[in-house]
C-alpha cells in the first residue's frame, strides 16, 4: 500500500501532499487472486479557520496515488488494484468533517513449511471475518495436503495455536498455518469440529482411567464455530473398564461436542494390551461430565 499524503496545517495556505503509489517502477507486476495493491490517499488542503480572513489562500487536496504505477501495465489475475482517494480541498470557516479511515488487517495463509500459499491472502476490515471464498479455497488446499501426508486437516491456527474459522473476528494482522491430525475428524455446517484417534491402553491401567485420560490418549481436539475451545463429552469409559480380553474393540469410546442438531460425535477404536502404555500430555478442550 502506498503512503498517504500529509495533511496541510490550517491557515498555512499550502496544499495536501500527494498519496504514494502502491507500487511504482519499470518492472512486471502480477496480482493474483486474494492479492491487492492500493495507492495512498491524498492529504487534505489547508483550511482557513477565520471566515473573515480573505487574504490567506485555501489549500488544495492532494491527489491519491495510483495503485500500480508500473510499465508494463500490471496484470490483474483475480486480485484488486485500487487507486487512493484525493484529499479534501480546504474551506474557509469551520473545517469539514473528515470521515475516519477504515482500519484493515491482513490474514496470510502459509503451508506446513511456513511459505505463503498462492492466493492465500485476505484483507479484512478490523472486527470483520475472513473472506469466505478465500477461506474455503484454503480449506480445500489443506484437505488435499492432508491426503498427501496421510493425515486429517483439522483447522487453521496462528502461532499461538488459536483456531481461526470463517467466522472468527479479525483484530490484527495474522499469519495462519494448517493444523493436521492423525485421527478422524467431523465438522458441522456451522464450522465446529472435533477430531480423535484410535489408541492403545495397558490392561493393568483400565480401572485407573478417567475421562481426561481418554481424551489425552485419543489426542482429542475440538473447537466451536468461531474457533473457541469447547466442552468435550466422553462416553464408553465404564464399558471399557469391564473389558478383559487383550484385543482391539471397534468404536468403543466416543467423544462429542454440541447438542441437539448441532451435536458432533467421533468414535475411536481401543486396543487393550498386556504391556504398559505411556500417556501423552497434550489436550485441547474441557471435560463435560455425563
Amino acid at each position: 500500500m502506498g503512503g498517504n499524503g500529509a495533511d496541510a496545517a490550517d491557515n498555512s495556505g499550502t496544499n495536501g501532499g500527494a498519496g504514494g503509489a502502491g507500487v511504482k517502477g519499470a518492472f512486471t507486476v502480477e496480482v493474483l487472486t486474494g492479492g491487492s495493491i492500493t495507492g495512498g490517499n491524498g492529504g487534505h488542503g489547508a483550511n482557513v479557520t477565520d471566515a473573515s480572513d480573505t487574504t490567506t489562500a485555501l489549500g488544495t487536496g492532494g491527489s491519491g496515488g495510483k495503485g500500480a504505477d508500473v510499465r508494463p501495465e500490471a496484470a490483474n489475475n483475480g486480485g484488486t488494484i485500487t487507486d487512493g482517494t484525493n484529499g479534501l480541498d480546504g474551506v474557509r470557516g469551520a473545517a469539514p468533517v473528515v470521515p475516519p479511515e477504515e482500519k484493515k488487517h491482513t490474514v496470510t495463509f502459509t503451508d506446513d513449511q511456513g511459505q505463503n500459499i498462492a492466493g492465500g491472502s485476505s484483507e479484512v476490515a478490523a472486527g470483520g471475518s475472513i473472506d469466505e471464498t478465500v477461506f474455503d479455497k484454503m480449506v480445500q488446499w489443506a484437505q488435499q495436503k492432508a491426503q498427501e501426508l496421510n493425515k486429517t486437516f483439522l483447522a487453521w491456527v496462528d502461532g499461538a495455536n488459536k483456531v481461526y474459522t470463517k467466522f472468527t473476528q479479525i483484530l490484527t494482522d495474522v499469519i495462519l498455518k494448517p493444523l493436521f491430525h492423525d485421527g478422524n475428524s467431523v465438522s458441522g455446517a456451522d464450522g465446529r469440529t472435533i477430531a480423535a484417534k484410535d489408541f492403545t491402553v495397558g490392561k493393568a491401567d483400565l480401572q485407573a482411567l478417567q475421562e481426561e485420560t481418554l481424551k489425552t490418549l485419543a489426542d482429542v481436539k475440538a473447537y466451536g464455530p468461531a474457533g473457541e475451545i469447547t466442552e468435550i463429552a466422553v462416553a464408553g469409559l465404564d464399558d471399557l473398564k469391564t473389558k478383559t480380553d487383550t484385543k482391539t474393540y471397534k468404536d468403543l469410546i466416543s467423544f462429542s461436542i454440541g447438542d441437539g442438531e448441532n451435536q458432533l460425535t467421533v468414535k475411536v477404536d481401543v486396543t487393550i494390551t498386556d504391556e504398559a502404555v505411556k500417556f501423552p500430555v497434550t489436550i485441547i478442550g474441557r471435560t463435560a461430565h455425563t
